[in-house]
């Protein structure tokens, strides 16, 4: 038997019932799991430039589409993912995404951007270590969210005992 990976599940995807001489079928399917998604969105943040560049090298035109890709990756996600958690950190990198896009205007002041960036990268990256250390995702290799994985700990533990 092949083992499917991880990131798979199978579901119900539907049944049947006879019965004069009793048979019953269900047929199902492999779906991607949360993690997979997420681990798709920690991908597309790893990869832009936006993330980790010092903001005194970003060029703000093309900050602004990176950051507008990842907002619209983060939203396709929340309806793909099952789990709440991973709902709701999908929804809070996209709205961190979204805050910059309408503070930041082209042609704004270079400290103006990498004070927006800053507190956009802060807000992703705490959502991008709850999502690592949660799903149990492959970390990003450039995006550093050290400085976050403390607070994603605290999340999670909060989570875990919160009344069902």
């Amino acid at each position: 038997m092949v083992a499917r990976p991880d990131h798979y599940k199978r579901v119900i995807t539907g049944g049947g019932l006879g019965v004069p001489g009793f048979s019953a079928s269900i047929s199902t399917a492999l779906v991607p799991t949360d993690a997979k998604h997420c681990q798709v969105l920690v991908d597309v943040i790893d990869d832009k430039d936006a993330f980790v560049m010092h903001p005194d090298r970003e060029v703000g035109a093309r900050v602004f589409v990176s950051i507008e890709e990842v907002r619209k990756l983060a939203v396709s996600t929340q309806s793909l993912v099952e789990s709440v958690e991973a709902m709701e950190e999908a929804r809070n990198i996209a709205t961190a995404c979204r805050t910059f896009m309408r503070e930041y205007k082209e042609g704004d002041d270079p400290r103006v951007l990498a004070g927006i960036l800053s507190a956009m990268r802060a807000d992703v990256g705490e959502s991008v270590a709850f999502l690592v250390q949660m799903l149990g995702l492959r970390p990003p290799s450039r995006f550093d969210v050290s400085p976050f994985e403390q607070r994603a700990l605290d999340v999670l533990a909060g989570w875990l005992n919160r009344p069902a």
